[in-house]
């Protein structure tokens, strides 16, 4: 059951990295990944064939979370901004809890007061971040400027990725490159343009791997030189996703409103709000189950550890 469950943590960050405002790698810390997907990426370079051995049901299970969400889960949060929003912010606040536990203030009152600073600035940073995005879309064509354009992107959604609470979507959408990148994503756009779609994402797929490989290490590192700072730091952009979420579920919502010519606090309107809050809830409890499954995997793990220890003595 191991593999598929790998798989399906794959799958649930695959998903997370097509939703505007969730971040895949907020999803893999949940999931109890976060290691396992630092690990592939800043070894992919030096060892790539023992870095696939040992991740690569987790990379199947990224790839078609990516590639179902661009066709399916963009369709959705198009149509029902608000409740998708809903649902994954329910499933990133009931995560909040445990990780709380994870930081630690053993370092001293002035250690303590930067920790907590950085984790301030961080949420601040990605709720600037989401209020930032306009809703103006580009315009994507096969020129220099444009492959150069999406390296560039792919660089950042990647580093997005794997740096919890940052959302590569959200990036994207402040850039004004949401849509016209995920629109690459299907059997349609090769089907019209098969030369501009796929030099476009060759060159989306090339920055990505450059972002992975490079920001994994850096990351891989810190991690290992400053455990504390860095998990105050990533609880703070955790924090500041989750309401930038939010920010951005409202404003698509809005949109739509507008789009289709309902009025605000109508019908339509309170319907999105009452779905929004009923799957929240549901996100919560999902959110609830997979910390109580996987903890319960973990414990499981180590009691088995300690069984072997005590055998070998």
């Amino acid at each position: 059951m191991k593999w598929l469950m790998d798989i399906l943590k794959g799958f649930a960050i695959g998903l997370a990295n097509v939703v505007a405002g969730l971040s895949g790698g907020t999803i893999a810390v949940i999931t109890n990944a976060y290691e396992d997907l630092i690990d592939f990426f800043s070894n992919i370079a030096t060892h790539l064939l023992k870095a696939l051995k040992k991740h690569y049901k987790l990379l199947i299970g990224i790839a078609l979370g990516i590639v179902l969400g661009a066709a399916t889960l963009k369709k959705l949060y198009t149509a029902i901004p608000l409740p998708v929003t809903g649902f994954f912010a329910g499933l990133v606040f009931i995560s909040l809890l445990p990780l709380l536990k994870g930081l630690s203030f053993k370092e001293g009152k002035a250690k303590n007061s930067i920790n907590i600073v950085l984790l301030i600035l961080c949420a601040i940073l990605l709720v600037v971040l989401a209020l930032a995005s306009s809703g103006d879309e580009k315009e994507l064509a096969l020129d220099a400027k444009n492959i150069f354009i999406m390296m560039g992107l792919g660089v950042l959604a990647a580093l997005a990725m794997i740096l919890p609470g940052v959302s590569g979507s959200m990036i994207l959408l402040v850039l004004g490159y949401y849509t016209p990148v995920l629109g690459l994503v299907s059997i349609t756009a090769l089907k019209n343009n098969f030369t501009t779609t796929f030099f476009l994402l060759a060159s989306f797929a090339v920055g990505a791997l450059i972002g992975l490989i490079l920001g994994s290490k850096v990351i891989k590192k810190l991690l290992a030189k400053y455990t504390i700072t860095m998990n105050f730091i990533i609880y703070g952009l955790i924090v500041g996703s989750l309401i930038g979420m939010i920010i951005t579920g409202i404003k698509a919502n809005n949109a739509l409103i507008l789009d289709k010519g309902w009025t605000f606090g109508g019908k339509e309107d309170i319907l999105m709000h009452i779905s929004a809050i009923v799957l929240f809830i549901v996100g919560v409890l999902c959110g609830y189950l997979m910390d109580y499954f996987f903890s319960k995997k973990t414990k499981e793990k180590e009691n088995l550890g300690l069984e072997d220890v005590n055998k070998e003595e």
